[in-house]
């Protein structure tokens, strides 16, 4: 794991600890984003870490009153950001919140702690650990935290057609809203979740992809992926919101999709989400590739071209090579055994028609 290069939506700032609460002012206006419902999301690091409705964000105007529209028509650079503790974060760094700490559960091995007493990654050398930011960055949770992050294919409904050059597979991506990178569906498991990893995997999916699906089709979805999935693996995530003392440990699980369910599948986002959009992209020997249709919503993006994944997503597409789950492809015989082959039905015949008494 010491090839990761986790932590760089910080750079040099030493603690960066959002989680606490703050504010910032001087911010540009590409910073800012503000739904249709009024909600704000404020890139605190530019295209990289977010923090979203779960911050409690406020756009304060120079004169210190709330974002307001009739007074907030030209943006100013005085505008400034403030955000709260989120309800569900660990209280700032102490000696009970270093008691309460070593009763959590490691999904990468034992806890290990730095001389200050703070959580450090388990599976990095403390030479790499000590070159990320401290503090907790945006996260929510000091040290370990859980996600989970879901591969969902299916047999591409254009292939085989000898007029295309699509895959044999495809799996579900999403565009994340915070730093538009393609990535696969999931998200934070919080702790003590009562749907678990399977349930939490199961929720985003349908939340970040699943809008278009009808009633029927989200009941046979749920019951599927109930029932047949396979854990890959649980991984230290090369995450850029990673700092030495929070970082993210995030299982990966595959579903693959029987042709009934999905080959009219469409997937698209519910409004809101912490993804833009959604799709299948073509997957073949552990990489995924551009599709018409991502292309059609991305031009820069030309068919046929590698996608390049958000944070270790990339090495879980590799993973996926070795799902049991995956259907087996036809082999298809080379020539040498085909010429073996009619050979062999050559030499069977004239037997049988000497037996007859016809040759």
């Amino acid at each position: 794991m010491a090839t990761l290069k986790i932590g760089t939506a910080y750079g040099q700032e030493p603690d960066v600890d959002c989680a606490s609460g703050g504010c910032d002012s001087n911010i540009h206006e590409s910073q800012v984003e503000v739904s249709k419902d009024g909600i704000v999301s404020y890139h605190k690091y530019p295209g990289r870490a977010i923090l979203d409705g779960g911050w409690n964000c406020r756009i304060l105007l120079p004169n210190g009153k709330p974002w307001d529209t009739d007074d907030a028509l030209i943006w100013s650079p005085q505008h400034s950001i403030t955000w709260e503790k989120p309800p569900q974060a660990d209280p700032e760094w102490s000696d009970e919140m270093e008691e309460m700490y070593r009763s959590r559960e490691s999904w990468l091995g034992p806890l290990l702690f730095w001389p200050n007493g703070k959580p450090r990654i388990p599976t990095l050398e403390p030479a790499h650990a000590e070159r990320l930011a401290t503090g907790r960055g945006v996260l929510w949770e000091w040290g370990e935290q859980h996600a989970v992050d879901s591969l969902i294919t299916r047999e591409s409904p254009y292939w085989p057609q000898k007029s295309t050059q699509r895959t044999q597979l495809q799996v579900a991506l999403v565009v994340r809203r915070d730093t538009g990178t393609f990535a696969c569906p999931g998200g934070m498991l919080p702790r003590h979740h009562p749907l678990g990893p399977v349930g939490q995997a199961k929720t985003e999916f349908l939340e970040e992809a699943g809008k278009r699906l009808t009633q029927m089709e989200r009941r046979a979805l749920k019951r599927h992926m109930e029932q047949q999935y396979s854990c890959l693996g649980t991984f230290l995530s090369d995450d850029p919101r990673s700092t030495g003392e929070a970082w993210i440990a995030t299982k990966v699980l595959h579903w693959h999709l029987p042709r009934t369910l999905s080959d009219d599948m469409e997937l698209e986002p519910m409004d809101d989400e912490d993804v833009i959009s959604a799709f299948w992209a073509d997957f073949e020997n552990g990489y995924v590739y551009c599709t018409p249709e991502i292309h059609q919503r991305y031009p820069h993006l030309r068919v046929g071209e590698q996608l390049p994944l958000f944070a270790s997503h990339n090495h879980f597409i590799r993973v996926l090579r070795n799902s049991t789950l995956l259907p087996v492809p036809p082999v298809m015989p080379n020539r040498e055994d085909s010429l073996s082959m009619l050979a062999l039905v050559f030499v069977l015949i004239s037997v049988m028609f000497l037996y007859l008494g016809w040759i």
